[in-house]
């Protein structure tokens, strides 16, 4: 049952070699069945198949034990660093993938009204990027939550490269029912005085 054709490895079904990896590494089908979320009779099973294969007992079965054979310490190191080096090089496309990643923190409001509705023309201006949005008030921790923010504030922050975007201007607006004609007006109204 080893398959392979010219130019094409001769290897056992790749599910039973995980198998007998995990087996092998924990010294017990029942752990392994755990960890691959299969039942002990699955990896069991799937032991023997390998067996059959490779024509060569790689497990001695004691009562709730399991034993490598010369056979199976001959292939648990190549199997735990060909499987390490799976989870490398997947690991690695995960990161480059994830790199092309951008999280913008920005206010509540400023998100609803200013970037949100720009959100797509960044995607159709960088395809290769994803724009996570993150809208909150509080502050945010550039070193792991977002790779940008946009904040209120003065401009003054060590470390960091600050763009300012516009200016606000601040002005007291007062309902018409107070009938505020003048200053001294103004200086009667409650609200004024309240600290």
């Amino acid at each position: 049952m080893i398959y392979g054709t010219l130019g094409m490895r001769k290897l056992p079904p790749l599910g039973a070699l995980r198998v007998f990896e995990a087996a092998a590494r924990r010294l017990s089908f029942k752990f392994a069945a755990e960890e691959l979320n299969v039942t002990p009779t699955a990896v069991s099973h799937q032991i023997r198949l390998l067996e059959e294969i490779l024509g060569t007992k790689l497990f001695e079965r004691r009562t709730r034990q399991v034993r490598l054979t010369a056979s199976g310490h001959a292939l648990f190191p190549a199997m735990r660093e060909g499987l390490d080096g799976f989870e490398r090089a997947i690991n690695a496309i995960r990161r480059s993938r994830a790199s092309k990643v951008a999280t913008l923190s920005s206010t509540v409001a400023f998100m609803a009204k200013r970037l949100a509705p720009r959100a797509g023309s960044f995607r159709i201006a960088h395809p290769d990027w994803t724009l996570r949005l993150d809208a909150s008030n509080e502050p945010v921790d550039l070193e792991s939550a977002a790779d940008a923010a946009v904040r209120f504030g003065g401009g003054r922050y060590p470390g960091l490269l600050v763009e300012p975007l516009f200016q606000d201007r601040f002005a007291p607006v007062c309902s018409p029912r107070l009938a505020l004609v003048g200053e001294e007006d103004l200086r009667r109204a409650t609200l004024v005085h309240f600290d």
